[in-house]
């Protein structure tokens, strides 16, 4: 049986992190992976956005620096910024 780090190591960071926002925000990888912005993603307030942080956190098992925070608004910044911080890649 595969462990779920064992399914997670062939997988790419932003298929993670588009993963983990699909689930955030109960829709489809498949429209995430076409890009998400605050504007375009129905309920991304900021509740929802410190839910988006606390679960990449958690999932990525590092942590985000305050100013990080406001600039997790796009696939690419979401990446960029784990890259950084967590050593994701």
């Amino acid at each position: 049986m595969r462990s779920k780090r064992d399914e997670e190591h062939g997988q790419n960071v932003r298929e993670r992190i588009v993963k983990v926002f699909a689930e955030v925000f109960g829709i489809p990888a498949a429209v995430v992976a076409a890009g998400v912005a605050p504007d375009k993603v129905k309920g991304w307030d900021s509740a929802k956005h410190v839910e988006l942080v606390v679960a990449l956190e958690e999932h990525f098992g590092c942590w985000f620096e305050p100013e990080d925070v406001p600039e997790l608004v796009s696939l690419e910044r979401m990446e960029e910024i784990l890259a950084a911080r967590c050593g994701a890649n």
